[in-house]
């Protein structure tokens, strides 16, 4: 797993609403998993599972100069990711739980995101990779207090985030969306 990029959500908005190419390929790469995650989740055929992912990135790429903000941004995705594949999905509805549990996914995978790379990277190397404190001292050159230490302070701000971003999800569903 490659770290991610260094682009910060303030960087990313104003790139954005200038039709940014650079800035809309890393928003389908940010928000690619969740849209594919929803759609097996819905247990939809490739077929359908292709329509809904353009059909979902189509109209973010209509709506992108009413979102104002990154948690704008994330929320219309998550609702238009949802709402598509349960339109195409046959049969019953998805347990709320399991969309639930996506969101938490896509919050926990934004809050590692917005994280400095150096801490992005051990918690890649620890939770990820399975590396304990010493290994992963060992092949950074690092104390292991350092690392226990670093790696504190990620978890501390991996949580404050998806807290703070769940926070605002769940307001920013309250607004009613200008859709025309």
């Amino acid at each position: 797993m490659k770290p991610a990029r260094d682009t910060s959500e303030a960087e990313l908005m104003p790139r954005r609403r200038s039709e940014d190419a650079e800035a809309w390929r890393e928003i389908v790469r940010r928000f690619a998993p969740y849209v594919h995650a929803v759609t097996r989740a819905n247990e939809l055929p490739d077929d359908a599972a292709a329509a809904a992912f353009d059909d979902v990135f189509a109209s973010v790429w209509t709506e992108i100069d009413r979102l104002e903000g990154d948690d704008a941004l994330r929320a219309r995705v998550v609702e238009l990711a949802e709402d598509v594949a349960a339109e195409r999905r046959e049969g019953d509805p998805i347990p709320e739980e399991t969309l639930r549990w996506l969101r938490q996914a896509l919050g926990v995978q934004e809050a590692v995101r917005g994280l400095p790379a150096s801490q992005r990277e051990l918690l890649q190397r620890s939770v990820i990779d399975g590396q304990d404190d010493a290994a992963i001292a060992a092949t950074l050159e690092l104390g292991e207090d350092t690392v226990a230490e670093q790696l504190t302070q990620a978890r501390l701000r991996v949580r404050a985030r998806v807290r703070r971003r769940a926070l605002n999800v769940q307001e920013e569903r309250l607004r009613p969306h200008d859709r025309a």
